[in-house]
């Protein structure tokens, strides 16, 4: 009878095999494309050179090993019900370049941190949401950066804190998304990260404490933030390096203090995009005219003078086109015509004033030459000046 399940599960294995696409990069790299097939057991490529293996919805469950698959380096098991990873699921490979079990319903990853276990550098654990509560979750994830994850996915999984300490002693990890979720403060995060996505949290205040070590941070992403409302002024202090801003989509968001990209000298893309910005200090006009790209659209724009300032941005760096008055008006529209009826009204100024002037100047000169001609009855015939002793003749017929 086991003989018969065992030959059973060899069959299926090979007619899985079968039905998989792959690639022949060359003779000591194939990759493999299992995924949306309909696999119980997986397929039979252990002795096979297989790095890049798909199994995304695939039906899978836990009861899976890749003992002996040796030269596998990128795993995609996400969208299956595996549960839990055991401590054998990964046996015998040294190291992992990308692991992505994402919407596993994952209940239990104990497994990954048994001592000298695989080295996972990319690490995608996004959409487990009954992973948090779990008392191994956290010391399994310790596990993983202490061993050189230099990426870390965990977005979308429903936890609400990390101690602030957790990420300090990270020093590997250069990548890490946590959006999606329930945070309301942000830990300390590690020296060496350069992308940083916290976007879609509980955050009300962005403070300065969570980015104090983050001197080599380069991307920073925080959008659709629905509860932030507020950025320090020196929320930004520490990040020297920090090239690409996104504060897209938070919609209670409708200011920035004067200075909080001060220390930002690397700045080179900033969004602004789709929050509740009605205007916009001028005080950052010099900082924005040397940034590569601005977002501004989807905001409900104040026109009026203090965001006039808008019209000396790059056009190649800020589609104006594409931002709004707050009454519908397209920007560039409404300043368009404000400038043609300045200079309407400039022209009729100048007319007005120039006949204004030869009008005034006509009858400055005609009265001037009534007075003189008033005070002056007496002119001698043929002469411009008029007689001083006049002689009157009297003639008697």
């Amino acid at each position: 009878m086991c003989f018969s399940v065992w030959l059973f599960l060899a069959f299926f294995a090979r007619a899985s095999a079968d039905i998989c696409s792959v690639i022949h990069y060359s003779a000591n790299k194939w990759d493999a494309d299992c995924a949306d097939k309909n696999l119980t057991v997986l397929p039979d490529f252990s002795d096979k050179p297989v790095v890049v293996l798909d199994l995304r919805n695939t039906s899978l469950t836990s009861n899976i090993t890749f003992k002996g698959w040796n030269h596998l380096k990128y795993v995609d098991l996400s969208f299956n019900n595996l549960y839990d990873l055991r401590s054998d699921t990964f046996g015998g490979i040294d190291e992992l370049e990308t692991l992505n079990v994402s919407y596993c319903s994952l209940q239990n990853i104990s497994g990954l941190q048994d001592k000298g276990k695989t080295l996972i550098k990319l690490l995608d654990l996004s959409g487990n949401n009954r992973l948090p509560p779990t008392p191994d979750f956290l010391p399994t994830l310790n596990t993983s950066l202490a061993r050189g994850t230099q990426s870390l996915y965990i977005n979308d999984i429903g936890i609400t804190n990390f101690p602030p300490q957790f990420f300090i002693s990270a020093v590997s990890l250069l990548r890490l998304h946590m959006r999606d979720n329930l945070l309301l403060e942000l830990p300390i995060f590690p020296l060496n990260l350069r992308s940083l996505d916290i976007s879609n949290n509980s955050i009300v205040v962005l403070h300065d404490n969570p980015f104090k070590m983050c001197t080599n941070l380069v991307t920073l992403v925080v959008q659709n933030s629905p509860e932030l409302i507020e950025v320090d002024v020196d929320a930004f202090k520490y990040l020297l390096n920090l090239t690409v801003l996104s504060l897209k989509g938070n919609r209670k968001l409708d200011h920035l203090p004067n200075g909080v990209f001060s220390h930002n000298d690397n700045l080179r893309e900033v969004s602004l995009a789709e929050c509740n910005f009605k205007t916009l200090s001028p005080y950052f006009e010099p900082k924005f005219l040397g940034l590569k790209q601005v977002e501004l659209y989807g905001n409900p724009w104040e026109c009026n003078p203090s965001i006039q300032w808008f019209l000396a941005l790059n056009s190649s760096s800020t589609a104006l086109s594409s931002v709004r008055c707050e009454n519908g008006l397209p920007y560039v529209q409404y300043f368009g015509h404000v400038k043609q009826t300045l200079m309407r009204n400039v022209m009729i100024l100048l007319v007005v004033m120039t006949l204004s002037f030869f009008v005034i100047g006509g009858w400055y000169i005609y009265d001037l030459e009534k007075r003189r001609r008033t005070a002056n009855p007496y002119w001698r015939l043929g002469r411009k000046n008029p007689m001083t002793d006049p002689v009157y003749i009297s003639t008697i017929v």
